[in-house]
Parts: structure tokens; C-alpha cells; sequence
């Protein structure tokens, strides 16, 4: 039981940390066309 759930709470951590660096890729891209768009 203790390793299963190790598995399943290692899972979740790493779901969180792919979700944390999509969102900051998401900010960085939103970040970008906007700097972009003030230039013209």
C-alpha cells in the first residue's frame, strides 16, 4: 500500500508541476504578443 500510494501522490505533484510550467510558457507566449502589439 505505502509505495502505491507514494506512486499516486508522486503522480499528482508531477500533473501540478506540468500544469505550473504550461501556465508560465501561457504567461511568457501572452507576455510576448503584447510587447509586440506596443511596438506598433
Amino acid at each position: 500500500m505505502g509505495i502505491f500510494w507514494d506512486l499516486i501522490q508522486q503522480d499528482k505533484l508531477q500533473k501540478q508541476e506540468d500544469k505550473a510550467n504550461s501556465l508560465e510558457d501561457r504567461v511568457e507566449q501572452i507576455e510576448q504578443e503584447l510587447a509586440i502589439q506596443e511596438h506598433y
